[in-house]
């Protein structure tokens, strides 16, 4: 398990926060969740399993992570390569067919769906992907995504979570072309260089200088925040870390001045002033008792971080932005403070007595409950985890079973929505318009999957 530093119901809220980003997200999942983390250096990570060292599949993954990468011109050389020595490998004749229908090409489509359906009787994967090819000719103007949930409806939700045709897409993997061939030095801040070092899985000690020379004239407070997170979380030479975390903490006084009534710019500060996981001083109690006062945990857009980035992306030649994108858009959220908040209060309660755990318990509730609302799924779900621990803290036995019931009826949705496996069907088009709708409201992007009711 990934986030195996945690006790088992921390490890298991996280776990399916990774679950539901990669089952109904453009890139996100474990992923996402991971890049807040993994710099940090104390969280185990789990590398993902090697593609078969065949030629076959080998090609086969090459091709799948260049349909991510947004190369679908050597993902259909690829293609083609295995298909011409073995005709009939399903897998790869579902990314064929995927590439097709990006076309829009009718005869190639046709062609396609047909190959594949011959290979894989009885598979459903063809019978979706004809079923959307329908929806999308009669009418286009459903788009990918609405011609995507209609098909999966009709066909009964089956589960395609583990389909053995869908690709393994492991996007910190991905390279595209525009990340690997970024100069290492920049000569200014433009904004689509900045968005590119942002999107960067992991700062070079090359990029995370720049980022600090940079940091000081970011006007944009949310991307402000982004640029201190990505070097607090950097794992960098000692020298250099102490360097970050004096830039960072240097930026986020100003911003917590600029910013007199929301939390995560004081948060930031907090963990920037002192950035071990342990437990939390008295002082650091009370400056989250502060912060809980505060009406607002986060003043920025995470639909508006999400499409800026994306286009900035775009501008700077990623084919799909979308993995970068999601990820400078979650981190402007707060989410990876968030994450520690729950790592350091965990610490803290080790050392306490049961009957002294309130005033902690008080703060991860006032917290938490600010937070159940968001848009977001991964905020909600970790103010939904911080309620949860406020209420076992101050011995609310009503709330806790309250907040529990809570967190297993958005097990439930988002068990359901994994069903589609949305991150699997190598379909950019798709990709970007799930993004979309993620940006307006990602909760209700879960909920609409899912086939939940009308939220109230």
């Amino acid at each position: 398990m990934v986030f195996s530093f945690l006790p088992k119901s921390r490890r298991e809220i996280l776990w399916l926060l990774g679950r539901l980003l990669l089952a109904l997200g453009v890139f996100g999942g474990l992923f996402v969740v991971a890049i807040l983390l993994s710099q940090w250096g104390t969280w185990q990570h789990t590398e993902p399993s090697p593609p078969s060292t065949s030629g076959r599949d080998s090609r086969t993954h090459d091709a799948a992570m260049a349909i991510a990468a947004g190369e679908l011109l050597h993902a259909r050389r690829q293609v083609e390569a295995v298909l011409a020595v073995e005709p009939l490998h399903a897998p790869t004749l579902l990314l064929q067919a995927c590439l097709a229908l990006e076309s829009g090409e009718r005869s190639e489509v046709e062609m396609a769906l047909a190959r594949l359906q011959s290979a894989a009787p009885g598979q459903l994967e063809p019978v979706l992907l004809e079923e959307m090819w329908k929806s999308l000719t009669q009418d286009p103007s459903h788009g990918w995504r609405s011609a995507f949930l209609r098909a999966w409806v009709e066909l009964g939700r089956p589960s395609f979570a583990s389909s053995p045709l869908l690709p393994e897409i492991a996007m910190d993997e991905v390279q595209p072309t525009a990340l690997t061939q970024m100069p290492e030095r920049m000569a200014d801040a433009p904004p689509v260089q900045l968005m590119l070092v942002l999107a960067t899985p992991r700062l070079s000690e090359e990029r995370a200088r720049w980022l600090m020379e940079q940091l000081p004239m970011l006007e944009d407070p949310t991307l402000a925040q982004v640029a201190a997170v990505a070097l607090l979380a950097a794992r960098l030479p000692p020298a250099l870390q102490d360097q970050a975390q004096a830039a960072a903490r240097s930026r986020l006084s100003r911003l917590v001045q600029a910013s007199p009534g929301v939390m995560h710019p004081r948060m930031l500060l907090l963990w920037a002033e002192n950035p071990e996981w342990t437990a939390l001083s008295h002082q650091e109690l009370e400056g989250l008792e502060a912060l809980t006062a505060l009406p607002t945990w986060n003043d920025s857009s995470f639909g508006d971080t999400l499409m800026e980035a994306r286009a900035l992306l775009t501008e700077a030649g990623l084919a799909n932005p979308d993995a970068g994108a999601f990820k400078v858009a979650l981190m402007s959220r707060g989410n990876w403070a968030l994450v520690l908040l729950l790592k350091r209060a965990e610490e803290t309660r080790r050392q306490l007595l049961p009957g002294s755990r309130q005033r902690l318990g008080r703060i991860l509730w006032k917290i938490g409950s600010l937070l159940e609302t968001d848009s977001t799924v991964l905020t909600r779900m970790v103010g939904l985890q911080l309620m949860l621990d406020g209420a076992t803290d101050l011995g609310d036995e009503a709330e806790h079973e309250r907040v529990k019931a809570l967190i297993g009826e958005a097990r439930t949705l988002l068990t359901a929505a994994n069903h589609a496996a949305l991150e699997s069907w190598p379909l950019p088009s798709l990709w970007a318009e799930v993004a979309h709708a993620r940006a307006q409201d990602e909760w209700a992007h879960v909920r609409e999957v899912a086939g939940a009711p009308t939220a109230r």
